[in-house]
């Protein structure tokens, strides 16, 4: 049957297939599943034979006898294997097993008792979910969509409503604080419809917790807080359940340890000695790691603590030091395997691996500098250190030198990052309820304690016409943006009651931007120029005055916020600062990192440089694509500089820096993150920070070749352009999370349920089981670890130093005959091994002679390196001695022979395995399913 009928026949009911061979025995064995799904579901989906000689494209697919089923769903073939389904070919309960087995396999892709559209994923599979809409939405959006923000069935897994009813859903519940303020159905049916057009068209989103929970039972809709930490055990425990509700919710958090006494400082309740705010700091740190097991997103936290705290030089090392439990285990490894010749000069990796894996990994950390430490810097000098139980001096320390262990661990993994705490509170809008002390997890919003940010940013990628920036949008959207972020306040319910009391205080609000880049590109217009800052001032400028006369319109219907009098922009308060606004909002203008909302329009992040012009993406019938950014090519076809050998090389590489067939103008305009210079990162923060009341988070990247004077450099320049802090990433700085995409795409193999990697370090253990007068007996358990730099870099040393202590083999595919065969096999070698009496080259002979000539393994290799295993001998023999011909090492050889300076770094997602990980604006993600890991917007 030609496959494209199967395809057709799947309009309106799924199909599956079973491909046979005529007058095959087993073909007719393996029947009874078959017709029973055909008579018990025939009202739900179709069943098709196919005769395997009149399909031979379907032949070389499927192996008859492997796996002949496969599932055609919404036109597109979905899985040709299903896993178990056959196995108990020639045993007796074959039919009951196949029939359960076959039966949960479909059940996984389609309702077996109603079936819709929305089909969710089988994990193990990898298969999209079957997400319909209507709107102009990608593929890759969809998936986000489906995976973070869409409403699940109980199980979590099904998504029960579509991209429409998601944002109608939001649209309306935020619409409804409308009545609050005298409104009628009419008017909140008006402000509702303006709010879906709004969101639903990619002019403007809302921070992720408003997507996820505006209109469903939590209704928790804030993005982070600010939670005190005074120097009490009552308040930090405090602290401690509510970061707990908070992250439960969906929310991130921020802190200042900068009230906490020093470690060994006095106690009087005790008689005892303090533990210092660090140790603190484990306490939330462990909190939220116990939370990431629920939620929507992982926590994510900022620790910050005042460069005058005594405690502060651990505080600086507090992400970078071994504690004594990794210590310790870095030792008995050491004992056992000889790390330092395994890893040679990349030892250090080992310390980052333990180090990352363990120490404060659900936390940002910044230190707090203030005026009196960056005059000391300035004039070489030293400053003092106080104690913030007593506020006494404790000792001095040069200025300069602590200025260097910041920079040199921020040189080494990012962290810490600076803030200048002045330059916070220079415009705090409300000086009269209190100091800002800490920032959300990202660093763009300064808040008071137990004060909460509500987030949304306008995409700028939709904000040009006709090459040019349609001012007049902007203005609209903003207007409509103000008034949804104003009602998120009154509709949200806070996870705790001072929150809300606090929050409604001074109705703060943070509106930015995304897709800036974009915005860049269809201007004609280079991130690193001079005209591009000028444009990120006046786009920022225009926000943030049609911000403020939105919310002055607001006040005028709602009243202004309830801290007004006092505050800055009254010219009757104390801290009036020289403009006189009625406003409802103490702050309007934010810059957010939008690392999972700027995923769903697919547009640049925040005011980010692109990260790539190339990367994996999964399309709905759940393979990967390698796309290539819209602009580029769009802009290659008009330009005449298309070709696919380009568009191939862009592909491997993720830029064109160096590609001379690109006009030198154009190799400009698609610069990448990584070929910006710092002063061009930190110019453009210092642009959108001038018109922006909070702050601005953003990433100001560094080659890997940069040294630590040169992010000495930034911070001073920073610190001069006005810009409130710093955030700096080294490229390829953390070895444990950051890899190369270049030539060939490298791929970190998933380890995830249904998956096992090509390799992996196995340790198998003899247990003794039964009661002694019985006799007892070995029971041996195998325990596979999941590959990462450090496993990876063992299993090579161990096939070239160590020796075989035994072999197994096993396979879906056996037979009860041929279990037993191998079986055998692999017993007598793994004895053999065991008492030295063979070795691998003799094991490698006799396969070979076994698959009749010493050329015999060569055989199926093909161009590149990789090869087909055409006999089970074959692949026995490859395992055992990781044969490899001449010609494949040479190949990979070449293939890891990079240019440093090119390609894009990455990681891989905890979450979907996948290639997809960046560092953006202190934001980490992934850009493949919208994972994140650090606080995103």
């Amino acid at each position: 049957m030609d496959y494209q009928k199967i395809v057709d026949m799947s309009a309106e009911k799924p199909v599956l297939v079973k491909i046979y061979k005529p007058d095959c025995k087993t073909c007719e064995e393996i029947e009874a599943p078959l017709n029973l799904i055909a008579e018990k579901y025939a009202k739900q989906i179709d069943v098709v034979r196919v005769n395997i000689e009149e399909a031979p494209d379907l032949a070389t697919e499927y192996n008859i006898q492997g796996y002949p089923y496969f599932l055609v769903l919404n036109g597109k073939k979905v899985v040709g294997r299903f896993p178990g389904a056959i196995t108990k070919i020639g045993s007796k309960d074959f039919n009951s097993v196949g029939i359960d087995r076959l039966e949960k396999s479909i059940g996984r892709y389609i309702s077996l008792e109603t079936l819709d559209d929305s089909v969710e994923k089988c994990e193990s599979c990898e298969v999209a979910p079957q997400v319909t809409t209507k709107l102009d939405i990608s593929p890759n959006g969809l998936r986000v969509l489906s995976k973070r923000y869409l409403k699940k069935d109980e199980t979590g897994k099904y998504p029960v409503e579509n991209p429409e009813d998601l944002f109608k859903r939001v649209a309306e519940n935020i619409a409804q604080a409308d009545k609050i303020y005298g409104a009628n159905e009419m008017d909140v049916k008006k402000t509702a419809d303006t709010f879906y057009g709004l969101i639903s068209q990619f002019y403007f989103l809302p921070n992720s917790p408003t997507l996820m929970n505006a209109g469903r039972d939590l209704q928790q809709l804030s993005a982070c807080f600010v939670l005190p930490v005074d120097d009490h055990t009552e308040s930090i425990f405090e602290s401690v359940k509510n970061t707990a509700l908070i992250h439960k919710s969906g929310g991130g958090t921020g802190f200042s340890f900068s009230r906490v006494r020093p470690k060994n400082d006095n106690v009087k309740t005790t008689h005892g000695v303090a533990s210092g705010p660090i140790s603190f700091m484990y306490v939330f740190n462990k909190a939220t790691e116990i939370m990431k097991q629920g939620g929507t997103r992982r926590g994510a936290n900022m620790g910050i603590l005042r460069v005058d705290h005594p405690d502060i030089i651990d505080f600086i090392k507090s992400k970078a030091m071994l504690d004594e439990k990794n210590q310790k285990l870095l030792d008995d490894i050491s004992k056992v395997i000889p790390v330092k010749d395994i890893m040679g000069d990349d030892y250090g990796i080992i310390e980052r691996i333990l180090v990352e894996s363990d120490q404060l990994n659900n936390f940002n950390i910044s230190v707090g500098l203030t005026k009196e430490f960056m005059t000391a810097f300035e004039r070489d000098e030293e400053y003092w250190l106080v104690n913030p139980r007593n506020n006494k001096r404790t000792e001095k320390r040069k200025a300069k030198e602590v200025l260097d262990m910041i920079i040199k661990h921020a040189w080494k993994n990012g962290e810490p990052g600076i803030l200048f705490m002045d330059r916070l509170n220079e415009w705090n809008p409300t000086p009269d309820l209190g100091t800002i002390e800490s920032t959300n997890p990202c660093g763009e919003q300064p808040l008071l304690p137990y004060e909460s940010c509500n987030l949304g940013s306008i995409n700028l990628d939709k904000m040009v016409k006709d090459g040019k920036i349609d001012y007049e949008k902007i203005g609209q959207v903003v207007r409509d943006s103000v008034h949804f972020l104003d009602n998120v306040i009154d509709m949200n319910r806070f996870p705790v009651p001072i929150i809300e009391e606090i929050t409604k205080r001074t109705r703060k609000i943070g509106l930015g931007v995304m897709g800036f880049a974009d915005m860049l590109i269809q201007l004609n217009v280079p991130y690193d120029s001079e005209r591009a800052v000028q444009i990120g001032e006046e786009v920022m400028k225009l926000i943030r005055d049609k911000g403020r006369e939105a919310s002055a319109e607001l006040a005028e219907k709602r009243g202004v916020f309830p801290a007004w009098e006092k505050s800055i922009y009254n010219q009757d308060s104390p801290h009036f600062k020289g403009e006189h606004l009625k406003l409802r909002n103490a702050t309007i203008t934010t810059i957010a990192p939008t690392g999972s909302i700027s995923m769903i329009p697919e547009v640049s992040s925040g005011i980010e440089p692109l990260i790539a012009l190339s990367y994996i993406k999964v399309v709905m019938d759940g393979t990967e694509i390698q796309s290539v950014n819209p602009y580029f090519e769009k802009i290659a076809r008009e330009s005449e500089f298309y070709s696919e050998e380009l568009m191939k090389e862009v592909i491997q590489k993720g830029t064109v820096k160096k590609n001379k067939k690109v006009p030198k103008d154009k190799r400009m305009l698609f610069a990448i993150a990584n070929e910006i210079s710092p002063e061009w990162h930190i110019k453009m923060q210092a642009a959108f920070q001038k018109y922006t009341d909070n702050a601005v988070s953003k990433t100001v990247n560094f080659p890997n070749s940069a040294t630590e004077e040169d992010i000495a450099q930034a911070y001073l320049y920073a610190h001069k352009l006005g810009c409130k802090g710093v955030t700096v990433y080294r490229d390829n700085s953390r070895e444990t999370q950051v890899y190369h995409i270049g030539d060939g795409l490298e791929k970190i193999v998933e380890s995830k349920e249904g998956k096992r990697p090509k390799e992996a370090l196995a340790i198998v253990r003899r247990e003794r089981v039964g009661v002694p007068d019985e006799g007892r007996k070995s029971m041996y358990i195998t325990k596979s670890y999941a590959p990462d730099p450090f496993l990876n870099r063992i299993i090579e040393y161990l096939k070239k130093n160590a020796k075989i202590f035994e072999v197994f083999g096993d396979a879906d595919f056996f037979t009860p005959e041929t279990a037993g065969a191998f079986g055998s096999w692999f017993t007598r070698v793994s004895k053999d091994f065991r008492k030295g009496v063979v070795t691998v080259e003799e094991i490698e002979k006799e396969i070979k002679n076994r698959l009749g000539g010493i050329s015999a393994i060569d055989e199926g290799f093909e161009a590149g390196g990789s090869y087909t295993n055409n006999t089970w001998w074959q692949a026995i023999a490859r395992a055992i001695t990781d044969y490899r011909p001449k010609k494949a090492n040479n190949v990979k050889k070449a293939e890891e022979k990079k240019d440093e300076d090119s390609g894009v770094k990455f990681g891989y997602c905890e979450s979907c395995g996948k290639n997809g990980v960046v560092n953006e604006e202190g934001c980490v993600h992934c850009l493949l399913c919208g994972e994140s890991k650090k606080g995103c917007a």
